[in-house]
């Protein structure tokens, strides 16, 4: 019984600790036009407007690092996706998910939380 309380709380701890500790990254503001590609996220600005989308895909996880015309590609299997997420062929059936941002015009910098 013992064993089996110590195993479920340190599930619970461990759970707690991932959700606390959140990760962001920030880019410069400057130089931001078009679809850019960063590790984990990708920018698409469009008429001084921001989309932030996750850069893995949703079939099997390779991360999206092509532009083809107006889609976002996977280079590993083939999905393609609009500028918005939207899967427009497959085999991914996902969308891309939408990341939070934070733009400091102070700083210049846009924050993504990933």
């Amino acid at each position: 019984m013992g064993l089996l309380f110590l195993g479920l709380w340190q599930r619970m701890v461990d759970s707690k600790s991932k959700n606390e500790t959140k990760k962001s990254a920030v880019v410069p503001l400057a130089g931001l036009t078009g679809v850019n590609f960063f590790e984990e996220f990708i920018v698409i600005k469009k008429d001084d407007q921001f989309e932030v989308l996750s850069s893995k895909c949703t079939h099997l996880g390779c991360r999206i690092d092509q532009q083809s015309q107006d889609k976002l590609m996977c280079p590993c299997h083939g999905s393609s996706y609009k500028l918005n997420g939207q899967v427009v062929t497959g085999p991914a059936i996902k969308p891309l998910p939408q990341l939070a941002y934070q733009i400091n015009t102070d700083q210049q910098t846009l924050t993504v939380e990933l």
